[in-house]
């Protein structure tokens, strides 16, 4: 299992990559299954794609990694590794950008990169103003604030329903829209 880069900001893209992997050819095809865990929480990637590589946002902390490797009959191995992420400094303007990408994720087609977009920005927003949470970004005027924190926030949780319901019809389809709307809420709560 190879992450790359190793380390970076929350919001870069990951690479993780499973090379070298093979079997009798009787027992192909291999799956790879990716995952990650920060503190509590567990995210699954990727599961059971013929696959070996995957391009991923990570939210910001010190994640755990980890690949499934499974064949045609079930038997499996296992790999973990490490990655840190820490958090950037966003500007208004990038932080629009991030969530303007997930748009673009659904609208291409690729539900699962939208929500896990949306899912390291919310937890940045739940990081960088713990539990006020009342002030997105940084803006001065309050009553703007308010608007654009409410207007932001109703954006991201309107890409993170057009996500769900293109997404893959799976159990790990709906964790991860759970999961999605959960860090949503956690990070806005006052105004979701």
């Amino acid at each position: 299992l190879t992450v790359s880069p190793e380390s970076g900001e929350a919001l870069t893209d990951f690479e993780l990559t499973a090379p070298g992997w093979s079997d009798d050819d009787s027992d192909l095809p291999l799956t790879y299954s990716f995952g990650y865990s920060l503190g509590s929480t567990i995210q699954v990637l990727g599961s059971n794609s013929l696959a070996d590589s995957l391009s991923v946002v990570f939210p910001a902390g010190e994640l755990a990694i980890s690949l499934v490797v499974s064949d045609a009959y079930g038997a499996w191995s296992t790999k973990s590794g490490a990655v840190s992420v820490s958090t950037p400094t966003l500007s208004a303007d990038d932080f629009l950008l991030s969530v303007e990408r997930a748009k673009d994720s659904v609208e291409g087609g690729t539900p699962e990169v939208a929500q896990r977009l949306l899912v390291a920005l919310a937890r940045l927003v739940e990081d960088a103003f713990g539990s006020s949470r009342r002030r997105l970004l940084g803006e001065t005027n309050a009553t703007n604030a308010d608007a654009f924190n409410s207007t932001v926030a109703q954006w991201m949780l309107d890409i993170a329903r057009s996500a769900s319901s293109i997404a893959e019809e799976s159990a790990e389809g709906r964790a991860q829209a759970i999961s999605t709307l959960t860090a949503l809420l956690n990070a806005a709560p006052d105004v979701l």
